[in-house]
């Protein structure tokens, strides 16, 4: 009876330590009821890495490269690159030639359907702005420099239609007069576009170095560079529309 109850005192061990075994295992990896990712556990098991194997299989680019490796890949061929042919690569070429040639007076090659696509020209167009109020002159009054221009220029296609727009403001400088009587200022046009072209009117005109003695001088410079209205307007038109030609 005595050797029995050592048999059976063994068994008993055994049997708890398969339990302790078991319950080790549980706590070495506790699987997620959420989309069935596997975490380790740190105290468990020091060694595991970060990421488990299921988290490991569940990775596209893993599984991917895996069935590549393994050459049981289903990935659609069709997605694969592949050189194009003659007659392909040379309607490519023709379909550049075409986008390169028509840039600025048509739609980019990748809206064909000319549905809406903007296009920024505010750099071209403050060259073209400063080269055009530059040459603007009155009876006496002149532009002598565009000092500078702030603002936007923009070219839109909408479903077909083109147009175009602007907004600047605008610094300049004026002379009244030969070079021994000489007058010089400045004036602005402010918010210069496309909406105001027939009544826009300088402002802040002013002399640029008054001298004592010639005030009254100094007044007419004033009314003759306000008179340079009328040049700057035009000059704003044919901006405009040498803009809508871009």
């Amino acid at each position: 009876m005595a050797a029995d109850k050592g048999l059976d005192g063994a068994g008993a061990a055994n049997k708890l330590a398969e339990q302790a075994t078991a319950k080790a295992s549980r706590a070495l990896f506790t699987v997620g009821t959420h989309g069935g990712t596997v975490r380790a556990s740190p105290a468990a098991a020091p060694h595991a890495c970060a990421c488990s194997p299921l988290q490991a299989d569940l990775s596209y680019s893993y599984w991917t490269a895996s069935a590549a490796k393994a050459g049981t890949s289903t990935v659609d061929p069709g997605l694969a690159p592949k050189k194009l042919s003659e007659e392909e690569a040379r309607a490519l070429q023709e379909q550049q030639q075409r986008a390169a040639s028509g840039a600025g007076t048509s739609t980019s090659a990748w809206n064909a359907a000319g549905t809406f696509e903007e296009r920024d020209a505010t750099e071209w167009a403050k060259g073209a702005l400063k080269a055009a109020l530059a040459a603007a002159a009155g009876r006496k009054a002149r532009i002598t420099a565009v000092t500078a221009v702030s603002g936007h220029a923009n070219i839109w296609f909408i479903r077909g239609s083109k147009r175009a727009g602007f907004e600047f403001d605008i610094d300049a400088s004026w002379a009244v007069g030969d070079a021994g009587s000489e007058v010089a200022g400045t004036l602005k046009l402010v918010g210069a576009s496309p909406d105001d072209l027939d009544d826009i009117e300088p402002s802040e005109v002013k002399v640029a170095d008054k001298k004592a003695g010639r005030e009254a001088d100094e007044a007419a410079a004033i009314k003759e560079a306000r008179k340079l209205a009328g040049p700057l307007r035009q000059a704003l038109a044919a901006f405009y529309e040498e803009l809508k030609q871009r």
